[in-house]
């Protein structure tokens, strides 16, 4: 038979044991916003455009407490093309604003804005892949960030 210190009652043998559940540990919440990395994958497209090259890149997004939202680069030289990438909430949540520059040393740098776009989920999770077009030399841009897991 089972003995009290299971049963939570006075030994009887008669008795049959209770076993009662033990206590479920604390719903842990997820990290708030500030604390998410954001991975970004960004490619620039042109029709011929003089020394700009077309090129992707990708780097990762950390929360800037000065500033108030995400930052990344993907630069590793001085030479070769990288991107600048900003992610910033808006205060009415689930939405987003998310700009990229392109750079491509020496000749300059080009930028693409996404504005009211919506995270999909609580916790924020950006994964639809945006587009941009500019008429000048046909310009497409796209973007995919998304939440980086742990």
């Amino acid at each position: 038979m089972v003995s009290s210190a299971f049963s939570r009652k006075k030994f009887d043998t008669k008795a049959p044991a209770i076993c009662k559940p033990p206590p479920w540990p604390p719903f842990i919440p997820p990290p708030p916003l500030p604390e998410t990395i954001f991975y970004c994958f960004a490619t620039f497209k042109h029709d011929p455009w003089g020394s700009v090259p077309n090129f992707a890149a990708n780097c990762s997004l950390y929360f800037n407490p000065a500033w108030g939202y995400w930052i990344g680069t993907s630069k590793k030289s001085d030479t070769a093309p990288w991107i600048a990438a900003t992610i910033r909430s808006s205060l009415s949540l689930p939405s987003y604003y998310i700009r990229i520059t392109f750079h491509w040393p020496p000749t300059g740098a080009t930028s693409f804005e996404w504005a009211a776009q919506l995270f999909t989920s609580p916790r924020p999770y950006v994964g639809e892949t945006l587009t941009k077009f500019a008429a000048y030399y046909n310009q497409r841009a796209t973007v995919n960030a998304r939440e980086k897991p742990n």
